[in-house]
């Protein structure tokens, strides 16, 4: 199986960082873990110096038992971290403009409702209900005592 870690203590280590620490040579390494322990979906790993990795049984190979040595293979992905952080902020933008659009957000979500202060200026001659939201059993909004008639 392959772990792609991080890899910053490298540039932490070279006193670089930024696009820098980016252009260093990217460290490769291959580790020979011992599964020690498997249960509940977890399985627990022995590094040569006895340290102890724990992760999903489902990252290893389906034959694997305890006693088997596994290659654990270290190394940055400079192109992923790429896509993960070109797709975050992606998804803050989208958050972002759903804010701006003006939808009221719901009390479960804010404590209290609220406009979108873009929305919050055209819309403030609009009452907000205050009716709760009905209680489960009943449709009217009416609180249920949970007792027969």
């Amino acid at each position: 199986f392959t772990y792609l870690a991080q890899g910053t203590h490298e540039a932490a280590e070279s006193g670089t960082s930024g696009p820098v620490a980016m252009m260093e040579p990217l460290r490769h390494e291959n580790h020979f873990l011992t599964v020690s322990s498997m249960g509940d979906g977890m399985v627990s790993l022995l590094t040569d110096d006895f340290q102890t990795v724990q992760m999903p049984e489902s990252m290893l190979p389906v034959d694997v038992e305890v006693g088997s040595i596994v290659v654990c293979e270290l190394r940055r992905s400079p192109e992923r971290e790429e896509r993960r952080r070109h797709s975050v902020i992606r998804l803050q933008d989208r958050v972002v403009d759903y804010l701006r659009s003006g939808v009221v957000l719901p009390a479960s979500v804010t404590g209290k409702p609220h406009l979108s202060s873009a929305a919050s200026s055209a819309s403030s001659a609009i009452p907000l209900s205050r009716k709760s939201p009905p209680s489960p059993g009943t449709s009217d909004g009416a609180v249920s005592d949970c007792t027969d008639p």
